[in-house]
């Protein structure tokens, strides 16, 4: 009976071990986990800051690409008022009709004005326009959008410049 106990004490004592040695083993993975998760998230709030720092980087740059385009659509606009004033001053200085200046430009007589008609006439008048200022202009006249400019069009486009004259037909 006595090597029984001694074996009975044996295999508690052992079994305390394993159960000490196991709780050890136990809490070492958990501090491994407890570790490795504070990193994953460290990694993911990184990833996180990155991607901020990234759209605000786009957002600046739009920014800025919108702020270059209003600056070139004003710079636009003012070189298409400053043709349309020049157009409405040769017509005033040399005292010429508007419907006679709209038949001069009109080469194959379909009643309307096409891009190629407009720079050829602007041209034939001494202004050397960039071909994109010219074509941009006749897109602010032909709110049609049909590639043509009838003489109401016309009309109607310089009228703002010249006031009463052009609205005459001048």
């Amino acid at each position: 009976m006595e090597a029984l106990a001694a074996t009975a004490e044996e295999v508690a004592a052992a079994t305390r071990l394993q159960s000490a040695t196991r709780g050890q083993q136990d809490r070492k993975p958990y501090a491994q986990m407890r570790k490795e998760a504070m990193q994953r998230k460290d990694a993911e709030q990184k990833k996180a800051l990155e991607q901020r720092k990234a759209i605000d980087v786009q957002r600046e740059a739009e920014a800025a690409a919108a702020v270059k385009l209003q600056s070139i659509q004003r710079g636009r606009l003012a070189r298409q008022q400053i043709m349309r004033a020049q157009l409405v001053e040769i017509l005033h200085t040399n005292q010429i009709e508007l419907i006679d200046l709209f038949r001069e430009w009109d080469h194959d007589r379909n009643g309307g004005i096409d891009k190629k008609e407009m720079r050829r006439g602007l041209a034939a008048l001494g202004y050397g326009f960039p071909k994109k200022e010219v074509d941009a202009l006749f897109d602010s006249i032909n709110k049609a959008g049909d590639g043509f400019i009838d003489f109401e069009d016309l009309k109607r486009a310089l009228s703002g410049e010249s006031g009463h004259a052009v609205a005459r037909g001048r």
